[in-house]
C-alpha cells in the first residue's frame, strides 16, 4: 500500500507532474488508488450493486487519472479532495447510464423502486450545487460530508482552528441551501 503523502511531498510532486513529469503523474495516481476503491465499495453497498464493482473500480481509475491530468497544485487544494469529487461523480455516472437501462439489476427489500435513482439525483444535484462553493469551502464540505471527518479533524487536516471550521461550514451549508 503506497504510503500517504505530505501536503509538502503532493505540492512538490503535482508540480513535477503539471510540468510534464510521468513518473511524477505515476506517482500521484498509484498514492491516490486507493480512493477509487474506497469510493467503489462505499457507492455498492450503499446502492447495492456489487455485482458492478469491477466497472466502478475501471470508471474511477480513469477518473483519478484525468483528475491528475487536470489538477492545478496552485489552487491550495488536496489532491485527493479534488479527484474524490470527480471519481465519486464518475462512478455515480455510471450507475445512473447503466443501472436504469436494465445492465444492474439492484437488489432492494424497498416496495419503492425509484428510490436508487432519486438518492442519485440528489446526491448528483448536491455534488453540482458544490461548484458555487469556494475552494476551501469545498473542501471542508467535502471533508465533513463525505469522507465524515470530525470538525476537530478537518482543522487538523487543513491546519485551522475548530471555530475557523465551524464558520467555513456554516458559510457553506447557507450557500448551498440557497442553490438547492
Amino acid at each position: 500500500m503506497p504510503e500517504r503523502l505530505s501536503k509538502i511531498q503532493e505540492l512538490d510532486i503535482a508540480t513535477s507532474a503539471a510540468n510534464g513529469d510521468p513518473q511524477a503523474r505515476e506517482h500521484l495516481i498509484i498514492a491516490h488508488a486507493g480512493l477509487v476503491q474506497a469510493n467503489a465499495t462505499e457507492i455498492c453497498r450503499k446502492y447495492n450493486c456489487w455485482d458492478r464493482l469491477n466497472d466502478l473500480v475501471s470508471e474511477g481509475n480513469v477518473a483519478l487519472i484525468k483528475a491528475v491530468d487536470n489538477f492545478d497544485p496552485g489552487k491550495g487544494v488536496r489532491i485527493a479532495t479534488f479527484a474524490w469529487l470527480r471519481i465519486n461523480g464518475a462512478m455515480i455516472d455510471y450507475l445512473k447510464k447503466n443501472v436504469f437501462k436494465g445492465e444492474v439489476e439492484l437488489d432492494t427489500d424497498e416496495k419503492e423502486t425509484d428510490m436508487p435513482y432519486e438518492q442519485l439525483d440528489t446526491r448528483l444535484s448536491v455534488l453540482s450545487a458544490l461548484k458555487e462553493l469556494n475552494e476551501r469551502e469545498r473542501e471542508v464540505i467535502t471533508l465533513y460530508y463525505f469522507k465524515e471527518l470530525s470538525t476537530k479533524e478537518v482543522a487538523e487536516h487543513l491546519n485551522y482552528s475548530v471555530g475557523t471550521i465551524k464558520a467555513i461550514l456554516y458559510r457553506a451549508r447557507a450557500k448551498l441551501q440557497e442553490v438547492l
